[in-house]
């Protein structure tokens, strides 16, 4: 079937579990950790970067195949609240790891946070389960953000994602950097678009 922006619509709460669902399918050998928390942890990602609002959306052919989520640089979700109730949960030994994890997550977060300024869009995920998708979805963020008066898109990416893809997408290399996360260094990018 031809991908079309007929298909694309708003991020809605409803959308969450399907959203998650494709991380975890997209992502679960991302990173070598115990079996029983990669769930914990894709879901915590996903609540991470999950904001309902006119920057994020699905496109939705029969079912979410695809999202992009983004938000203003000062818009705030409830992820620290959440997290803290899964904190609370967990054994010592599992919540160290998730605890790692999400040191990571912030730390380039933040990286990407000090390039910033309030007029910028933060684009926090983007997958795709059908091909061409995810294309069209940024030239929608793209546009949208343009629309509202937004001047420039930032996100971070590590080398376990094709990262040159965003480079065709007209996305520009702003910084490289390593990191590292359970005992592997990653090589991390940070990318911007002017709008």
């Amino acid at each position: 079937m031809e991908i079309s922006r007929e298909n694309i619509r708003g991020v809605e709460n409803s959308d969450f579990e399907t959203i998650n669902k494709i991380v975890f399918q997209l992502w679960e050998k991302e990173v070598d950790i115990k079996e029983n928390i990669k769930p914990l942890i894709y879901l915590l990602l996903t609540k991470y970067y999950f904001y309902i609002n006119d920057l994020s959306f699905v496109y939705d052919d029969e079912g979410v195949k695809a999202f992009a989520l983004a938000n203003g640089l000062n818009e705030k979700n409830n992820f620290n609240e959440y997290i803290n109730r899964v904190y609370e949960k967990l054994n010592s030994e599992d919540r160290r790891i998730v605890e790692d994890y999400f040191d990571y997550i912030k730390y380039n977060h933040n990286r990407v946070v000090e390039k910033m300024n309030d007029n910028d869009v933060y684009f926090g995920l983007l997958a795709s389960i059908k091909s061409k998708c995810g294309g069209i979805l940024i030239e929608n963020l793209v546009e949208k953000a343009r629309s509202q008066g937004f001047k420039r898109i930032f996100f971070w990416t590590d080398e376990t994602c094709n990262y040159h893809y965003y480079e065709k997408k007209n996305f520009v290399l702003i910084d490289e950097y390593m990191v590292n996360i359970f005992n592997r260094h990653i090589k991390t990018l940070i990318y911007k678009i002017d709008l």
